[in-house]
Parts: structure tokens; C-alpha cells; sequence
């Protein structure tokens, strides 16, 4: 058990946002899929950058001990920094007040923090948002991941034989207008819903083993089991209305 503690700071706190974003994309994915009007892209998008920040989490997550966690850590703050680049302006809060700082000098605290977290004999690259969807995805079971990344980004990036798959009518005139409507197929809905529900399941199974007791290992079990059977009902029932 080596999540927290000393850790809390970099390591732990990096970890706590991720799946505090995975979360929350997964809440917004439920309340689209649950509106009265049909979405389709808008949920692959959802799904696909759950998994991407879930990936984030797992990265973190799947390490050997808390120094190698908190090198991953650091590693990941300076890619952010060096990806965000000099556009902007970076802002920090110091003693509950906002300040300005220039990028400088936030890639030089970066640097310096890489420094002081490296481990001997190890160096740490920060993978691509493609590589840790698809890693975190493998690591719960999701068949072909990185064919599912694909179909998601596609379908997200409105490519036109993807998303004329998700169930598009075929444009017709209507008052002198061209009207294209997207429905989300079942099958589809059950391959995204798959894949946030499996990839939850090993992140969280994963940060409660290092961080939780055996008892919030078990409420977390009863919990996934009864979502799953849910799902697996509901879309049951749906699949005989088709």
C-alpha cells in the first residue's frame, strides 16, 4: 500500500484528478444517454475521452512502488507544460490568491520537480492519449481496443462513413432544407457503456487495492456487480422491443 501518504502532493493528487474527470465524464455520459431526444456522436465523444483519462489514471496507478509513481507524476505535469507551450497565460494559486507567472518559469518548476522525483536508472515518458486509452482498455478486458479507440474518435470527429453508421437517416428535403438525423443503435450503446463500466471497474478495483481495506474492496464488487446487472437487463428488455 504505497498510494498516499508522502505520496499525496504529486503522485496521489495526479491520480485523484484523473479519476475525479473519469467520473465526471462517465456522470455527463449517463444524463445524455438518458434525455428524451437520440445522440449519438456526442456519447462516443464522452466515452472516448473517459477512457483517455481513465488511461491517465492507470498509468499512474500501475506502478511498482511510490517513487516510480511519483516520477510518472512529474513526468506527466512537464508534457502538460511543454503541450500547453507559450499561448496564454499561466496562472497558480499561492497562499488562496491568483497569480500570473510566465511559462518559463512554470517549465523550469517542472523541470526541476522531474529532477527531483527521477529514479535511477529509469526514464519515464508520458504516452499519447491513443496509447493510455487503449492500455487501460486492454487492462479490462475491452476487445480490440484499439479498434474501439478508433470507431470513437472517428464517430467524435464526425467522419462520414462512421457516423452514417449510427443509425443516419438518409437526408431528405424538407421546406427547402437538407435534414440529416442521428440515432444511437443499441449495439453501440452497449459497446460504450462496455467500455466505461469495465474500464471503471479496473481503475477503481486497482486504486482500492492500493490505498482501502478489504471491506471497501467488497462494497466496491457488490456495487459494480449490481450496476452491471442493470445494464445487462435493461438492455435486454430493449433488445426485445427492437
Amino acid at each position: 500500500m504505497w498510494v498516499g501518504g508522502q505520496n499525496w502532493s504529486t503522485g496521489f493528487s495526479s491520480i485523484m484528478q484523473a479519476i475525479s474527470t473519469a467520473v465526471d465524464h462517465s456522470h455527463a455520459f449517463a444524463v445524455v444517454l438518458r434525455a428524451e431526444e437520440s445522440h449519438g456522436p456526442s456519447l462516443a465523444a464522452l466515452c472516448r475521452a473517459f477512457a483517455e483519462v481513465a488511461g491517465r489514471a492507470w498509468w499512474l496507478l500501475d506502478c511498482k512502488d511510490g517513487r516510480q509513481l511519483e516520477h510518472r507524476a512529474a513526468a506527466m505535469r512537464l508534457r502538460e507544460v511543454i503541450d500547453m507551450g507559450e499561448k496564454g497565460v499561466a496562472a497558480r494559486v499561492r497562499d488562496g490568491q491568483h497569480e500570473t507567472v510566465t511559462h518559463a518559469e512554470v517549465r523550469r518548476d517542472a523541470e526541476e520537480a522531474v529532477r527531483r522525483a527521477a529514479v535511477a536508472g529509469q526514464r519515464e515518458k508520458t504516452p499519447n492519449y491513443k496509447t493510455l486509452a487503449c492500455r487501460v482498455m486492454s487492462a479490462a478486458n475491452i476487445t480490440d481496443p484499439d479498434g474501439k479507440y478508433s470507431h470513437l474518435s472517428a464517430v467524435a470527429h464526425g467522419h462520414g462513413f462512421t457516423v452514417g453508421g449510427l443509425g443516419a437517416r438518409s437526408p431528405h428535403q424538407a421546406e427547402g432544407f437538407t435534414h440529416f438525423a442521428i440515432a444511437l443503435p443499441i449495439a453501440n450503446a452497449q459497446a460504450y457503456l462496455r467500455i466505461i463500466t469495465r474500464v471503471m471497474n479496473v481503475v477503481v478495483e486497482r486504486f482500492i487495492a492500493l490505498t482501502c481495506d478489504a471491506a471497501e474492496h467488497d462494497g466496491w464488487r457488490l456495487t459494480y456487480a449490481t450496476s452491471h446487472n442493470r445494464i445487462v437487463t435493461a438492455f435486454d428488455g430493449l433488445s426485445k422491443q427492437s
